[in-house]
C-alpha cells in the first residue's frame, strides 16, 4: 500500500526536506531510504553524523508501518 507523499505526507515533512533524503514504498511493505551525502551531513570527524543515518532509518521504517497498517488506523509510541 502507497503512503500519501503529497502536501500532507513525507514531501511536506521538514527535516526530510532539510537534510534531502528520500524515502520510497519498497516491497511488501517495506520502504526504501536513500541520502546524497554532502558536508552538512558530517560530523566534525568527517563521517555521517550518527543523528543523520538515525533520522533516515526512523523515518524509513515509519513509512514502512504506515504502509503495513493502512490510513485508518493510527498508532503512538511512547
Amino acid at each position: 500500500m502507497a503512503v500519501d507523499t503529497g502536501a500532507e505526507g513525507y514531501d511536506a515533512f521538514t527535516l526530510r526536506s532539510f537534510l534531502e533524503f528520500d524515502i520510497r514504498d519498497g516491497p511488501d511493505g517495506a520502504a526504501v531510504g536513500s541520502l546524497d551525502v554532502d558536508d552538512r551531513h558530517l560530523n566534525p570527524n568527517g563521517i555521517v553524523h550518527g543523528g543523520v543515518v538515525f533520522t533516515l532509518a526512523d523515518t524509513a521504517m515509519g513509512r514502512a508501518r504506515m504502509a503495513a497498517l493502512g490510513p485508518d488506523l493510527k498508532v503512538h509510541d511512547l
